[in-house]
């Protein structure tokens, strides 16, 4: 079974200030995201491996508090409110699902997500799109922004199709559409979004060497997580 890491992240949507402890210690990543007060902010639960169904406990740490909500997509949304537990009402987190915080506790602060760091030359499944044809959950699942037109990638071959779309969350949806060979949007590190696509399809990405690297000093950061923990 994968491992999954428990974080100590407490706090109202701690800053990303985690310490380096001799023992226990394991090498992740974190994404931070802004999050202003009474606006949504899209995350996705990178860089988390390949894990699916983690309690969002284990993903984000004790942050939050009362009047923050986390949208969920899974062709519709679903809802989950803030609890004095941390446990979101039950909200899990998939490595290339689609979310959104809502800061309503009216203090701006930034939302760290941390897992495990994915090395570079590794294929990963960036999503599956199931069934058909129709709105999709995805989330970047790597710590690295992805320029979908110039990142070695081959949209065409893996599986898009012409007027395929990306909506992308900025405080409001924008639509890009894919015209064959580009789409004209870079996906950012510990962002996601919806997909409309229109045949079902699994979208596969090799790392290249050095990609990690490059986001270093950005809001992508190898670090070493303050009392993590390996649950089997």
């Amino acid at each position: 079974m994968k491992k999954i890491l428990t974080l100590t992240l407490t706090g109202v949507l701690a800053a990303a200030a985690l310490a380096v402890e001799s023992a226990p210690s394991n090498t992740v990543g974190f994404i931070s995201r802004s999050a202003n007060p009474n606006t949504y902010v899209a995350f996705s639960a990178c860089p988390m491996g390949t894990g699916t169904a983690v309690p969002a406990l284990n993903v984000i740490g004790g942050q939050g508090a009362s009047g923050d909500k986390i949208l969920k997509f899974t062709g519709a949304w679903g809802t989950y409110g803030w609890t004095a537990d941390n446990t979101w009402g039950g909200l899990t987190l998939d490595y290339n699902g689609t979310y959104l915080y809502r800061n309503g506790h009216g203090v701006a602060g930034t939302l760290v997500v941390a897992g495990d760091v994915i090395p570079e030359g590794t294929t990963v499944t960036m999503a599956t799109f199931t069934g058909a044809a129709g709105y999709k959950p995805f989330g970047n699942p790597l710590p690295m922004n992805i320029d979908l037109d110039t990142n070695d990638l081959t949209l065409d071959a893996d599986g898009f199709n012409a007027n395929d779309k990306i909506l992308d969350w900025n405080n409001s949806w924008t639509t890009y559409t894919y015209n064959g060979t580009t789409y004209g949007v870079d996906l950012m590190a510990g962002k996601s979004y919806i997909f409309r696509i229109a045949t079902a399809f699994t979208w596969s990405y090799t790392i290249p060497a050095g990609a990690l690297a490059a986001e270093q000093g950005s809001d992508v950061q190898t670090v070493k997580v303050q009392k993590a923990v390996e649950l089997n």
